[in-house]
């Protein structure tokens, strides 16, 4: 971010800061307050304010905007690992047994992520058994891995949690500040949205903002706020789609009546084998593909 900022005007780059505060004049966000690592209270002007600050946005709680918060059912434990030999390094795999399931992510530079569900609170229960029983879960959906795991993840350090819950906020912006990816729409971690969102958001806003940031005054500050209700305006059916398979793939996942796993199985299996499926269901939100681009 640095070395690119560098070639623009006013760019500044402030790390181990923590925002604790928006100022407010007329009515507008016109910036925040901030705490340097030192403990040193300062401002910080901005037209706008763009709050991309995640899942746990603090820039979202001090907006005032309305949201709703949705908890889910489980938890998820991440942990990483080299990729083993013979997995794609582009293939993004989801095991399930019964109730339980792990997500494989590929990730930077030649690792994979995992996620596997515990019921909500539950990693004391779970920590309980030492990390040995942490091995023997990802054992049971993927026991292919057992060597690599057990050299890799010696302990809990190498593991975190994420409480699973869903961010649905109405309106993304007021005069002044506007939110965007999970501060403004919490996903859950299913296919890897929330990234996706993400930096989709920000390429959205950043083409939007350009001109009307050329404006001055308040032609300028209008100019800004209409530009932060399009970015909302055409963003939000995509991530709606996104959430939607989300929670029927949620909810699909916590099956452990055995009809019910063997009616998810026989469609997954469909799924895995139906490239117009694929495209069809997933390519509207996943990368937002159309189905005429993806390969």
């Amino acid at each position: 971010l640095a070395e690119a900022g560098a070639a623009y005007p006013g760019h500044d780059l402030r790390q181990g800061t923590k925002v604790t505060g928006l100022v407010e004049e007329d009515g507008r966000v016109a910036g925040v307050r901030y705490r340097t690592a030192d403990g040193e209270e300062r401002e910080l002007r901005a037209r706008p304010v763009v709050g991309a600050d995640g899942r746990y946005s603090k820039t979202r709680e001090l907006s005032g905007l309305a949201y709703d918060k949705q908890p889910l059912e489980r938890d998820v434990v991440w942990l990483r690992m080299p990729r083993p030999d013979g997995w794609q390094r582009a293939c993004y795999r989801i095991r399930l047994q019964g109730a339980r399931h792990g997500l494989f992510i590929p990730t930077h530079p030649d690792d994979i992520r995992i996620g596997f569900n515990i019921p909500k609170g539950g990693l004391k229960e779970l920590r309980k058994g030492g990390i040995e029983q942490l091995h023997r879960r990802i054992d049971e959906i993927a026991p292919e891995l057992s060597d690599g795991l057990r050299e890799s993840v010696t302990g809990w350090s190498g593991t975190t949690v994420l409480d699973i819950f869903t961010v649905a906020t109405p309106q993304w912006s007021r005069p002044g500040l506007t939110l965007m990816g999970d501060a403004a729409h919490t996903l859950t971690p299913i296919l890897g949205q929330g990234v996706n969102h993400a930096l989709i958001d920000g390429h959205t806003l950043a083409g939007l903002l350009d001109r009307p940031l050329r404006a001055t005054g308040r032609r300028g500050d209008e100019l800004i706020q209409t530009a932060t209700l399009r970015f909302q305006h055409q963003r939000e059916q995509a991530v709606r789609i996104s959430r939607g398979l989300q929670m029927r793939q949620e909810k699909a996942f916590t099956y452990g009546n055995q009809l019910a796993v063997a009616g998810r199985s026989t469609l997954y299996r469909v799924m895995n084998r139906s490239r117009y499926l694929q495209k069809r269901v997933l390519c509207s939100a996943y990368f937002q593909l159309q189905p005429e681009l993806a390969r």
